[in-house]
């Protein structure tokens, strides 16, 4: 996903004993959780109507416990946006690097080619671009990694130039720059959406479990490579590290289609959540309907969706602090926490016994969720006040 594009910045800030296990551990919890939410989706709620994060909610915790984890979703995913849009306006600007145009006005750009294809309803519609859009993610890491060892390393050597643990390492910002490995992992809030719209529901683990194993081995190696031949002096933002002509522009494109297509996988359910709010108060009909009046709706709805983010983003248009403090926000209780406790209530609720080991993962993940959720962000706040 797009959060690679930062971990090598994020890592300066660690130290390569803390960042290179990290990159490990997270990818590990985070797979974990994702086979959580599957037993609870395919095996321990099979048939009841769960459609998504906030349906589980309410089935194991009650109507207000399901109403605050569908808001706290919903209002992720609407965060979510600007950050998509604050990373494409850096897309674009490889795309033409010398353009006499500032990042609003790429940005801006972006949200204007945003608005036609925010007009499907449907992740099953955008299901091809979605796969086509892991290819061009990876060709542009491939693309960074090839122009890192062209440069050659800093200081005459790999890993001349890095620390083992950052001199300026805080409490704060242990879990502010870990919030940013959490965050490029996150994705667990639209699993049960995705599972839904699966031809198999029981094949979900294993795809959970080799698309987690090929984004983590991805990660790691990007990361690795990246601060061993930059060290401190690496790009908060990869792609910056592309020059050369030609393949900066193609680099830049790969990255725009890939970012354009994050943003649809997340805003179209957004948008999904939205339009059935006023469609329930008989404002227009449902959007699977097809009628006018929906179809209309459903533009004017994306419209100001587009535009408030874009407004957003304008305002906060910092692409590495966006990452640490949306993974502490919301990153830690969307991949640790909500899992565990959706998965043990569950069991409760079922009469099935929880492993030692599964008890031993979801009490990690309460833990890790209140670290992260209190010193992430307030490391995040601080960042973001200092510049």
């Amino acid at each position: 996903g797009t959060g690679v594009l930062g971990l090598a910045g994020h890592a300066t800030g660690l130290g390569y004993l803390i960042a290179f296990p990290a990159m490990v551990i997270f990818g590990f919890t985070s797979t974990y959780s994702g086979l959580l939410l599957c037993r609870c989706k395919v095996d321990l709620f099979a048939g009841e109507g769960v459609g998504g994060y906030g349906d589980l909610a309410a089935t194991v915790g009650g109507p207000i416990f399901g109403a605050f984890t569908k808001f706290m979703i919903v209002i992720n995913w609407y965060l979510l946006m600007p950050y998509y849009l604050v990373a494409s306006g850096g897309s674009l600007a490889v795309v033409a690097p010398d353009a006499p145009v500032c990042g609003y006005i790429w940005t801006l750009m972006m949200a204007i080619l945003i608005l036609p294809p925010m007009q499907f309803t449907t992740l099953t519609e955008v299901s091809l671009l979605c796969g086509a859009s892991t290819a061009a993610i990876i060709i542009v890491i491939f693309l960074i990694i090839v122009q890192l060892v062209m440069d050659g390393p800093e200081g005459g050597s790999f890993g001349a130039n890095w620390d083992a643990i950052s001199p300026d390492l805080t409490l704060s910002g242990f879990f502010g720059g870990l919030s940013s490995f959490v965050f490029a992992y996150q994705g667990q809030d639209i699993f049960c959406e995705i599972i839904s719209e699966m031809r198999e529901e029981k094949d979900a683990p294993k795809a959970i479990g080799m698309s987690y194993g090929l984004m983590t081995f991805v990660y790691s190696i990007t990361t690795v490579l990246a601060y061993g031949m930059k060290g401190r002096d690496v790009q908060g933002f990869l792609p910056d590290a592309i020059t050369g002509g030609g393949l900066t522009q193609f680099v830049g494109v790969l990255l725009f289609f890939h970012i354009l297509t994050a943003y649809l996988c997340i805003g179209i359910p957004f948008l999904n959540v939205m339009h059935a709010k006023f469609s329930a108060c008989g404002c227009f009909g449902a959007i699977h309907e097809g009628s006018v009046g929906a179809r209309v709706a459903w533009f004017i709805l994306s419209f100001i969706t587009v535009a408030t983010t874009y407004l957003l983003a304008a305002a906060f248009p910092f692409f590495d602090a966006l990452q640490v403090l949306l993974g502490s926000l919301a990153g830690a209780p969307i991949v640790f926490g909500w899992p565990a406790m959706f998965y043990l209530l569950g069991c409760r609720m079922k009469g099935v016994a929880v492993g030692c080991f599964d008890l031993i993962m979801c009490i990690t993940y309460f833990a890790l969720t209140l670290l992260f959720g209190i010193l992430g962000t307030m490391d995040a706040v601080g960042y973001v006040n200092e510049m």
